[in-house]
């Protein structure tokens, strides 16, 4: 069985979705490094220029995968490590209020007991799964250096990969999942030392299916031991026992209704009365920007970085690392499983980055294309407004001539008049050189500009032609 079968096994399969791109890399070494092949440019053995520059390109792809893995399961480890943490004080403070009461737990407060340690077992199974995936990962990427060093001859890019990118410390290779590891499991413990819950009570309100808090405190002989009062059968009904009527012991879990301090205490039908007059704004301001598709669209937000594409600098300045070391720890404490500061973060891709993981166009080639449509639709108006600036000049000079220097001012005329009409076509070319869909809207607009240049500046040259006298 090849790898690229069991890599998707070997990896957690509800995350397969973020495992590198296995097979799409070895196929792009392969098409590079075979002999008869178009784009073959590589000779076992023998290194030269264009292998040092595939060599270069594959490098920048490998640490771009390695930046997409390591930002998932960055994420992936701090929300096991939130989740642990508000589990850690749900379960504390429910330990502290039935040792406090005394009394036998209840039904209700049973079953919040049981969906606590069923989600304690949900994020071990999570911590166990995360380090299958990194393994996964780390195989991989051993197999496709493996792969270039068999076909190519060349070991230098592995050791370039492993000592610059996989062995240092700050990778998700290196990341330790032993606290998380550790936090759950005596989350657990403390959770099944304190508390034996009975999951085969036929009945919530039988007395036989409550369990009771084991208490560690000794009891003085002077204080009387008093036994739960028993419970008696009742049926179920809607006034006594429904959801309004919360806690069946002590009213303790009664609902209560919480109000925002924060929230804006505005009168009734503002919003709908602002709404009026913002709405039409709102609509102009998406017919004047064009619309763009669903993959150019703005996925994440921030500044654009070079992360992985230098061998000194692949760490040095990660994209999620908006601060120093020193600064990031004097300003947000470390939590439970979580990472500095220099590891990325989700603002690192700059606007429009197609995230599709595959073979695609690196990050400068499609920085140039958003480059280029914006250079293109601000010199489809610049031509336009160039094109009316010249057809206002030959209307004033036609009106205001002189009848002695008629031929001269004809002359200028018919010059502004052409360069006028070549500006609309630059315009209109650049228009329809652009890739980007655009809106109907835009498309019509510039298609009527170029009509009414084209009318007016035909009427120029009629009046043109009628001032300049005919030969007698």
């Amino acid at each position: 069985m090849k790898y690229g079968e069991q890599f998707a096994k070997e990896s957690a399969p509800q995350w397969s979705l973020h495992n590198i791109d296995y097979n799409s890399l070895k196929h792009h070494i392969k098409v590079h490094t075979t002999k008869d092949q178009a784009t073959a440019i590589a000779i076992p053995g023998y290194q030269d220029s264009a292998l040092r520059v595939f060599e270069d390109e594959l490098y920048r792809e490998l640490c771009r995968q390695h930046d997409r893995v390591d930002m998932f399961v960055a994420s992936k480890a701090d929300e096991i490590a939130r989740r642990l943490q508000h589990l850690s004080g749900q379960i504390r403070r429910l330990l502290i209020h039935c040792a406090v009461r005394r009394n036998q737990i209840s039904p209700k407060r049973q079953r919040r007991f049981a969906k606590y340690e069923n989600e304690l077992l949900q994020c071990g199974t999570d911590i166990q799964s995360l380090q299958r995936f990194v393994g996964a990962q780390v195989v991989a990427f051993r197999k496709i250096l493996k792969k270039y060093r068999k076909w190519t001859g060349s070991s230098t890019l592995g050791s370039r990969f492993r000592d610059t990118v996989l062995s240092h410390p700050k990778s998700f290779t290196k990341r330790d999942f032993a606290p998380l590891a550790t936090e759950q499991e005596n989350l657990l413990a403390m959770l099944r030392e304190n508390v034996s819950i009975d999951y085969g009570a036929s009945s919530p309100f039988t007395t036989s299916s409550a369990p009771s808090i084991r208490r560690n405190e000794q009891v003085s002989p002077s204080e009387t031991l008093v036994g739960p009062t028993p419970q008696t059968t009742a049926y179920w009904n809607e006034y006594d026992n429904g959801s309004e009527a919360g806690e069946e012991h002590n009213g303790d879990g009664a609902y209560a209704i919480y109000i925002n301090p924060d929230e804006d205490m505005n009168f009734p039908g503002v919003s709908a009365l602002t709404a009026i007059f913002t709405s039409p704004i709102k609509k102009v301001n998406r017919w004047m920007r064009g619309k763009q598709q669903g993959e150019h669209e703005q996925l994440i937000s921030g500044q654009s970085s070079h992360y992985g594409t230098t061998d000194a600098s692949y760490f040095a300045h990660p994209p999620g690392a908006l601060l120093s070391d020193t600064e990031a720890e004097n300003e947000s404490p470390p939590a439970s499983g979580r990472r500095g500061s220099g590891y990325a973060s989700s603002s690192e891709f700059p606007a429009g980055y197609k995230a599709y993981y595959a073979a695609l166009p690196s990050l400068e080639e499609q920085q140039l294309m958003h480059y280029k449509e914006r250079m293109l639709f601000w010199g489809t108006w610049a031509c336009f407004g160039v094109s009316f600036l010249l057809m206002g000049i030959a209307a004033i000079l036609i009106e205001t001539g002189r009848h002695k220097m008629r031929l001269e001012v004809d002359a200028g005329v018919t010059i502004g008049i052409m360069t006028s009409l070549g500006a609309a076509c630059g315009g209109l070319g650049m228009t329809l050189a652009r890739q980007e869909r655009m809106r109907w809207a835009t498309v019509l607009s510039v298609w009527a500009l170029f009509a009414t240049t084209c009318v007016l500046n035909g009427i120029l040259l009629v009046l043109v032609v009628r001032n300049t006298p005919l030969p007698t």
